[in-house]
């Protein structure tokens, strides 16, 4: 649903990404359409929400009683706080945005060439 939204309605079907952003940054973002972009934005909202030593992370459900499942007494392991984690979080997060970096700069260059003929 991110990827539908920015992609496709801001920076496709309004200019107001190019207006903020600029022609560089919307095309970035737009050659990023597919894994690239949900890799970097799964990570960026898994290192916001699902990671650290917070109850959020470690219990979604942490607040309610009702379903011991869902709350403290369910132990859910230090996983959440891991250097390993962490490690793979970034992985996701700077190899998508690599790889749009690699399509953004093919699609400057082929551009370029095409417009020069």
């Amino acid at each position: 649903m991110t990827q539908a939204l920015v992609i496709d309605f801001f920076c496709l079907r309004s200019t107001l990404s190019i207006k903020l952003f600029g022609p560089f940054l919307t095309l970035l973002v737009v050659q990023s359409k597919g894994w690239p972009f949900l890799a970097v934005v799964w990570g960026i909202n898994d290192l916001c929400f699902l990671y650290g030593e917070n109850s959020f992370a470690r219990q979604w459900l942490f607040w309610q009683d009702l379903i011991d499942l869902f709350n403290i007494t369910n132990p859910a392991g230090d996983i959440v706080a891991s250097e390993s984690y962490l490690r793979v979080l970034l992985v996701f997060v700077i190899g998508g945005f690599a790889v749009a970096l690699k399509r953004f700069w093919l699609a400057l260059f082929l551009g370029r060439q095409t417009f020069c003929e």
